[in-house]
């Protein structure tokens, strides 16, 4: 049986309450087989009141009616027959109560769509708190080496493209990657190796293309058919050059330098964060919840699983209060003393989440958007919400999750612009036990398919790769092309 309720937001059930099961009280039996000269008679007995009372075996009752139980057919028989069905009818009586009891208590207020919005908001936020605590496991594993394959299809009326990679690189930065691509009947390979000698900022990078040269005979570019399987090498000197070029640039247009944050400050951001969402975004706390359960839609059936639909809104002051708890949560975490460091700024100053304050005062309150719940799990499944600006554009995040070593997380978008329509999909699945990482990607827009796939696999074995015997600077390269003059 279905839980229902009407189309308006319903008060939810105390969280973290677990009612006891209904015990059936069991009454004393009377003697079995009562003999006549064992039940006193009954005599009626004047009383000060005026008013007849009842004496049983020497003691006056008041004859007013005393409740009984529900009379048992057979339970009592003239000439003292056995009460052969007390028994049955009693254990009868308390599996209905028991199992009535347990419906109730078990499955009914569990599934209630109030009581599954509301738990589900506060089990998405243990789950995250789960991949929080991954996160900080898995940036502890020293892997030597980390393997990537993907492939790529592009299919579209002016031509089709099929590709597929296949290498591995390490932390430090050295790197081997392999490539083929398939276009216009044109089958390209091409090779990268990054090389970082001890000692170096930066590692010497290694390309070859083999298999241009048909492309570059049909541009008349013949002169340069020597490139197809020519090693190119850019050293790391110049890698260098350019590297501290481009930080300087950087540095003087944002206030921040080049140096990256440690895992360890970047978790600990992670954790308090994770803290103040628990607060604001995965409860139903009348008094700190941000999102607001306005409408229960029904029932409906999403990725092969059953999910409560509800239209959700959001309280704009406790969006703000939500906002500025982040802010206070950034600036006690450990990276904020990085944000220091490279700017002299706290992390809340660099974000301007002050701004992101005052701007949430300003918002109306009024904009909602769609909320599912799968009823197993009592997960939040997916959220779909619309561009403010425009209702064409519509996002959709979600996870379908089911059980197991395995995170699957979807994000889709959906655009309509002169009556095309345009969509995606980026699809991400996570495996806590092997630490693997897969995302896929499809597309469709202006009447072309897109297909990516990437895979990311942790190794313990170091990457092997040295440097190639043969290769020319890339200065000589740009020379011959007539491009080093730009650089």
């Amino acid at each position: 049986m279905e839980p229902t309720e009407p189309n308006s937001q319903q008060p939810n059930q105390p969280e973290g309450v677990t009612p006891s099961q209904p015990t059936p009280v069991v009454g004393s039996a009377p003697a079995e087989n009562p003999t006549p000269s064992s039940v006193p008679a009954a005599t009626p007995a004047p009383s000060s009141d005026g008013q007849p009372h009842m004496v049983v075996g020497g003691a006056e009752q008041s004859q007013t009616a005393t409740p009984m139980g529900p009379i048992v057919p057979g339970a009592v028989t003239n000439g003292g027959g056995k009460k052969k069905w007390v028994l049955p009818a009693a254990v009868t009586a308390a599996l209905v109560v028991l199992l009535g009891g347990g419906y109730v208590f078990g499955v009914y207020l569990p599934n209630r769509p109030s009581t599954v919005y509301s738990t589900s908001l506060k089990n998405s936020g243990k789950a995250v708190d789960a991949l929080v605590d991954y996160t900080e496991t898995a940036s502890k594993q020293n892997y030597k080496s980390y393997g990537v394959t993907g492939t790529l299809k592009v299919k579209s009326a002016g031509a089709s493209v099929d590709g597929t990679l296949t290498g591995s690189f390490d932390e430090t930065g050295n790197a081997t990657v392999s490539a083929k691509v398939d276009a216009l009947g044109q089958n390209v390979n091409v090779e990268l190796r990054s090389l970082k000698v001890k000692g170096n900022d930066s590692p010497d990078i290694y390309l070859q293309l083999k298999g241009i040269k048909a492309a570059l005979d049909s541009f008349g570019a013949s002169s340069f058919d020597n490139l197809d399987g020519q090693w190119i090498a850019v050293d790391h000197t110049l890698l260098d050059t350019y590297t501290k070029s481009l930080s300087q640039a950087s540095a003087s247009g944002s206030g921040l330098t080049s140096a990256p944050p440690t895992a360890a400050q970047a978790t600990d951001a992670l954790k308090k964060v994770q803290e103040v969402n628990k607060q604001y975004l995965f409860t139903s706390d009348s008094g700190k919840a941000v999102l607001t359960n306005q409408k229960y839609i029904g029932k409906e059936t999403q990725d092969g699983r059953s999910v409560y639909h509800y239209t959700v809104g959001y309280s704009k002051d406790h969006l703000a209060a939500y906002v500025g708890a982040l802010k206070t949560a950034l600036d006690s975490s450990s990276l904020n003393d990085w944000s220091k460091a490279q700017s002299g700024q706290n992390l809340s100053k660099q974000l301007d989440l002050d701004s992101l304050v005052s701007s949430t005062k300003q918002l109306d309150g009024k904009y909602t958007f769609d909320l599912y719940a799968d009823v197993k799990t009592k997960l939040v499944h997916s959220v779909k919400f619309s561009d403010p600006s425009s209702s064409d554009t519509t996002f959709t995040l979600a996870q379908n999750y089911t059980g197991g070593d395995e995170y699957p997380f979807d994000l889709g978008f959906s655009t309509k612009t002169d009556g095309q329509t345009s969509k995606g999909d980026i699809k991400a699945t996570l495996n806590k036990k092997t630490n693997n990482a897969e995302i896929s990607l499809t597309a469709t827009a202006a009447g072309s398919d897109i297909n990516f796939d990437f895979k990311l696999t942790p190794s313990d074995k170091a990457v092997q790769v040295s440097a190639p015997s043969g290769a020319q600077p890339i200065m000589n390269i740009l020379g011959q092309l007539g491009l080093s003059g730009a650089f």
